[in-house]
């Protein structure tokens, strides 16, 4: 019988979850470079709530 380490178990392979970015995604990065910190993609909006949270 072959014994495994338990913790290879557990251990995923961070490679396999990398994807490469949408174009929509490298053009958001992109302007970030140009212009770090700016608000030009952020929206504000206001919900009215009414009864309990």
């Amino acid at each position: 019988m072959i014994e495994k380490d338990e913790r290879s178990l557990y251990t995923a392979n961070r490679e396999a979850f990398l994807f490469p970015a949408s174009f929509a995604q490298q053009r958001l990065w992109f302007f970030e470079q140009l212009h770090p910190g700016s608000a030009v993609y952020h929206l504000s909006t206001v919900l009215p709530f009414e009864g309990p949270l």
